[in-house]
């Protein structure tokens, strides 16, 4: 949506999406830390308040320094933050208005990759098909009329869920990594051809996306406050 390019427009992101992560997870770290909170709201364990540890969570940079997380959402903050520095290059190689034959053929390739990471537990990978289904989506988006009504998208949605749920129950594991693939799959190349709603919920919506992350951030611990502390 800028006008932007070259190392401009890679530096402008970078820079929004600093100033948007980095600051509230720092915040939310020092919260939990000041308030001596349990990793899980339900749980007993506390936190690692190694200088170590802190700095790692402070850098969301868990995964790379074998660090924990101070508070128990933030196990996936590092594979966001990893997808982050991947964007503007899987941008530029599928272009602004998005090519399809590219972005299916960077998930085909990061579904080989996730397979093979499986056995070594290499969470980026794994999550990479998921994150580029979303690619997928955009570059649907600039060639797909919206041409379905909105109050099809949260059926549609809950069919995913039971895709998902179904593939699932096909094995002996709670999480199926391949279901969770075609699952993501389907939502990006069917989310383009719904029409956004101009219902009393496109207010709520749009504070719940705004403030989606702090929410994230801080469940936890509001959690552990409500049950635990006060009650």
């Amino acid at each position: 949506r800028t006008p932007l390019e070259g190392g401009s427009l890679w530096a402008n992101f970078f820079l929004r999406r600093f100033f948007r992560i980095y600051p509230l997870n720092s915040v939310a770290v020092c919260s939990v830390l000041l308030m001596n909170a349990p990793i899980t709201a339900w749980g007993a364990e506390l936190p690692d308040r190694s200088p170590w540890s802190i700095t790692a969570n402070l850098l969301i940079a868990q995964e790379l320094l074998g660090a924990q997380p101070v508070t128990a959402p933030l196990w996936s903050l590092p594979v966001e933050i990893q997808m982050y520095a991947l964007l503007p290059a899987i941008f530029g190689w599928i272009g602004p208005t998005g090519s399809v034959r590219r972005a299916v053929q960077l998930w085909l390739g990061s579904v080989v990759l996730a397979t093979l990471a499986m056995p070594l537990a290499m969470r980026l990978p794994m999550f990479a098909p998921c994150f580029l289904s979303g690619v997928i989506g955009f570059s649907l988006s600039h060639r797909v009329r919206p041409h379905l009504p909105f109050w099809l998208w949260p059926v549609t949605l809950a069919g995913l869920i039971g895709v998902y749920v179904g593939l699932t129950s096909l094995g002996s594991a709670v999480h199926s990594w391949p279901a969770a693939w075609v699952t993501c799959l389907l939502t990006g190349v069917l989310l383009p051809r719904f029409h956004e709603t101009s219902s009393s919920l496109r207010l709520p919506a749009e504070w719940l996306a705004r403030y989606s992350y702090g929410v994230y951030l801080f469940h936890m611990p509001s959690l552990w406050v409500a049950f635990r502390v006060v009650t």
